[in-house]
Formats: C-alpha cells, structure tokens, sequence
C-alpha cells in the first residue's frame, strides 16, 4: 500500500513538472509564434501587429479571408489556461472584438488530437455574413444581428456532442426583387449517432408562427416537418406560395414536409 502511495505521489510530482516546464517555455516565447501556427493551420486567417507572450497574448489587426475578400476580425487576445494542462490538455479562453461583433469561448485539444469547443458564441451584423456569402446569393439577407452559441467535440473524424443556438434579429430576404421579412426566429441544433444533424427552429417574434424539425444527413439530405402559421402581417405571395404547396391543418397552419 505504501509503495503504491509512493508511485502516486511521484507520478503527481512528474505531472506538475511537466505543466511547470511547459508554463516556463510558452509564457515565454513571443507571441508571434502564434500567428505562424494559425497561419499554417488556417491560411486565410492572419493575426498581424501581436504582442504578449504565447500564453497570454493580443492581436491588434486580425483578418479573415472570405471570397478574395478581407473580413476584419478586429482585436483577437487569448489566455491559456493552466488547470487543464494537469490533465495533459491544452486550453485558450479566445477573446475576438470588433466593431458590432464578437467572439468569445474556450478552444481545448488533447493530446490524442481531439479538439473542444465550449461555451463559443458570437454577434455579427448580418451585413458581415452578406459578405462571407458566394457573388450571386451578397446582399440577399437583411436584419440587425446574427448569434450564435456554440459547443462541440472533434474525435477525428466525426463532430460529436454538437450543440448550437442560432438566432437571426429582423431576418428579411431578397427575392425576384421583393424583400420578405420573417421577424426574428431562432434554432437549436445537435448531432445524432449516425451522423445526422437535427435543428430544431421556431419563431421569436414576427409575421409567422414557426415549428420546424429539420434533418441533415451526412451525405447531403435534408428533410423538414413542422407547422407554419401565418398572421395577419404575414405576405401574401408567401401564403400563397403556402397554399399551393402544402395543405391546411384545422388550426389554419401549414403542415409542413419536405421532401414532398
């Protein structure tokens, strides 16, 4: 019993070493160090003017880039955490601010390569995602802000433990020269063992009282059930649209299904 005391305690004493050494090497290593690895890990995203340390860094002038176009990312600091290190995992509070958005959570990998994210969430005027958005579909989408907050595992090769929140304030979109509001709606999303993806959207506020569940297969399917219901503000053409595909139920909603 003594013995096997004796090899905890010195197993427990390597431990904090090796987190100790670890602590001494990237508190002390410039922070540009930083920049090459998410440099070479993702090429189009550039931290420039950085300072601090590897632990505890900033980047005043970060950028993004979508399209051929360069997104700002505006201030992007990080704090490596030290707790976790115990457990022989890398951990980073990420912090991105930017005029009208933000970004913030905590990133982990392991040493088998696994990679977390937890409580991950971010504002972002949806001007930005028009941006991000292929030629033909920019400037389609309108409203005030974009949230999301996001949590998930990467165990090569899969997602797992996938949980988002979604939420899109004053949505409208461009179509055939008409914009079409939807009010603000939102949707909870999560993967399933085989490799699907369910979202679960409904309806904030706004012209329509929104139930949808939606299924997202790994090879590319997509099936939607759920109800619509349209109010008194709700568009003509899109309640005509409705009635023309879908059927009534005797709540006076859409019963909703795709593929039909």
């Amino acid at each position: 019993m003594a013995i096997q005391i004796k090899k905890s305690h010195k197993f427990l004493a390597i431990i904090f070493l090796v987190v100790y050494f670890t602590y001494l090497v990237i508190s002390s290593m410039p922070a540009r160090y930083v920049a090459g690895l998410v440099q070479a890990a993702a090429p189009n995203v550039y931290l420039n003017n950085v300072s601090g340390t590897v632990w505890s860094g900033v980047s005043h002038q970060a950028q993004v880039d979508v399209n051929q176009q360069a997104i700002s990312l505006g201030r992007v600091s990080w704090k490596v955490k030290l707790l976790p290190l115990l457990a022989l995992k890398g951990c980073v509070d990420v912090d991105i601010a930017e005029v009208n958005q933000r970004f913030s959570g905590e990133v982990c990998r392991s040493l088998a390569g696994s990679l977390t994210m937890s409580d991950f969430s971010f504002d972002m005027p949806v001007a930005v995602v028009n941006s991000m958005l292929p030629a033909p579909a920019q400037g389609q989408l309108s409203g005030e802000v974009m949230s999301m907050a996001v949590s998930f595992s990467n165990n090569q090769p899969r997602f797992s433990d996938t949980q988002v929140k979604f939420s899109w304030n004053g949505a409208r979109v461009y179509v055939d020269n008409i914009w079409y509001s939807f009010g603000t709606f939102a949707a909870d999303i999560t993967d399933i063992d085989d490799g699907a993806v369910n979202a679960k959207i409904f309806d904030i506020s706004g012209p329509y009282q929104i139930d949808l569940l939606t299924q997202w297969q790994a090879g590319g399917s997509l099936s939607v059930n759920g109800t619509i219901l349209p109010k008194s503000t709700a568009n003509k053409q899109v309640v005509d649209t409705l009635t023309a595909v879908f059927e009534q139920n005797e709540q006076g909603a859409y019963n909703i299904k795709w593929p039909l």
